[in-house]
């Protein structure tokens, strides 16, 4: 399977799980893959890459990631700082290099003959951006389902150094993992619940207080925010009732209850550390559709990984 992990439940000869083994067999086989990769991201002047969340070993010293595999459906997420002032509407380039090897089938030495050979190729990403010191601006070109994605693998990285049941009071037990590296730059210890809400939290104030009119600012009986990042409290809640995320009742005043079994939390930690923004999107806020109303175009190719 290249290192992906899959998961089936219930009884393996019923027909329905049958043919979720087959498609997934499939896909690990056919999908387009490379091997033996690294990734390299390189920034113009103003800012850098402050870290790196995503599968494979980041070497923060040469400023590279060395993956077993990468395909398409693969995803990894760069932190960036802000290293000097950027004047308005200066441009900003962003460069991400992926090396891998792939296997070709190449004509071999006699006639009707093939033979299939490893090929060195290098995929480059270029990306052009504009610098704004209008917070109006800013708010109003953010993509919601690519800030989501970034937050959920920081946090998956976060719950790796903290505990993930709750204590006598039913709260999260408090994280050694620190969040230096997170969007909103603080470095506050704290748990990936915690960074969700206070990520939240802080957005929506900034929103409030560096965009709404003055006499907006104080209204607290509407949730004042700009039209693209309406649904953000909503994959917020999806984040923390995520299976990699949700904690489990281990005893004290409260009865034991797992929420989420070991192996599944193994499951959904690995799956959404290296997959892509839809595939991360359908696993916080499943669309649902009417199949008496299907159209030809309706849904999206999907991961065969996380179909319930």
């Amino acid at each position: 399977t290249g290192g992906m992990v899959y998961m089936n439940e219930g009884d393996i000869t019923l027909p329905f799980n049958k043919n979720r083994l087959t498609s997934q067999l499939q896909q690990a086989v056919m999908k387009l893959a490379g091997c033996d990769a690294m990734l390299k991201l390189r920034t113009s002047l103003g800012f850098t890459a402050s870290a790196y969340h995503g599968s494979g070993v980041y070497d923060k010293e040469k400023d590279y990631t060395t993956l077993s595999s990468v395909s398409t459906d693969n995803s990894m997420c760069y932190v960036l700082r802000n290293d000097s002032k950027l004047n308005d509407e200066a441009p900003v380039y962003v460069q991400f290099a992926v090396l891998y090897t792939i296997y070709v089938t190449v004509p071999g030495d006699t006639v009707n003959c093939t033979k299939t050979i490893p090929q060195r190729r290098v995929r480059i990403h270029n990306l052009c951006c504009y610098s704004s010191i209008k917070p109006d601006l800013i708010f109003r070109h953010i993509d919601c389902e690519a800030l989501i994605a970034c937050m959920f693998k920081q946090a998956i990285d976060m719950s790796y150094k903290t505990v993930t049941w709750a204590d006598n009071k039913s709260t999260l037990i408090g994280s050694i993992g620190s969040s230096k590296n997170s969007l909103d730059s603080t470095s506050v210890k704290m748990g990936p619940i915690e960074y969700i809400k206070k990520t939240l939290v802080r957005f929506i104030s900034q929103y409030r207080r560096m965009v709404l009119p003055p006499d907006q600012v104080f209204n607290a009986s509407k949730l004042m925010i700009c039209e693209n990042m309406k649904c953000f409290p909503l994959y917020c809640l999806g984040l923390i009732k995520h299976p990699a995320l949700l904690s489990n009742n281990m005893g004290g005043r409260v009865a034991v209850r797992i929420n989420v079994r070991g192996h599944e939390r193994s499951f959904h930690l690995a799956f959404c550390k290296q997959a892509s923004v839809p595939e991360i999107m359908h696993a916080v806020y499943p669309s649902v559709f009417a199949l008496h109303r299907l159209e030809k175009d309706d849904g999206e190719l999907l991961s065969i990984r996380y179909v319930h």
